[in-house]
């Protein structure tokens, strides 16, 4: 798939999903609900989020309580960058940097706050090595995101690099 058709695809298929799940962030009655379902990955029915589906109640309770000390850091944070930083030091165990993005975003919602560029994980990586971009970092700038991608959210272009990772063109 070229990235306009993997954009198309996604607006149809997950963009209202995506939506729901940052809305239901933004909504949460304090700052401290936000981290606490964000961290547990507890979607709105009691379930949990796929991407932490397998991880122990014991390891997502324990990310829960690092997260949570970090509270007033996080209320305090100018941008995603620094909230994905908050999360990200508290390591734990089994939580990965799929997890910490998840959790990051999730409480960056509540703060309406939202990251500026494409942050690299496991499956966000490969889908960006397929497009050719170099994943030797963090993060991926908008402006190095083909053009048929980079009309949507940082957000969600890291969503359409996992989701489609295995389907998307091969740059050439």
């Amino acid at each position: 798939m070229t990235p306009a058709e993997v954009a198309a695809d996604y607006r149809a298929r997950h963009q209202e999903r995506a939506a729901k799940e940052q809305r239901y962030f933004e909504i949460q009655r304090s700052l401290s609900d936000a981290i606490e379902k964000a961290t547990l990955a507890r979607m709105p029915n009691g379930g949990r989020f796929k991407h932490q589906r397998r991880l122990s109640a014991s390891t997502l309770a324990t990310f829960h309580a690092e997260v949570a000390r970090r509270e007033e850091a996080l209320r305090m944070a100018s941008d995603f960058r620094e909230i994905h930083r908050q999360v990200s030091l508290a390591r734990v165990a089994g939580v990965g940097p799929l997890t910490v993005f998840d959790a990051a975003l999730r409480i960056a919602a509540h703060l309406r706050k939202e990251p500026d560029e494409v942050y690299l994980h496991a499956g966000t990586t490969e889908g960006a090595k397929r497009l050719g971009l170099s994943v030797r970092r963090e993060s991926i700038p908008m402006s190095e995101i083909p053009e048929g991608l980079r009309d949507l959210r940082p957000r969600e272009v890291e969503d359409c690099l996992c989701i489609y990772k295995s389907r998307l063109q091969p740059h050439e």
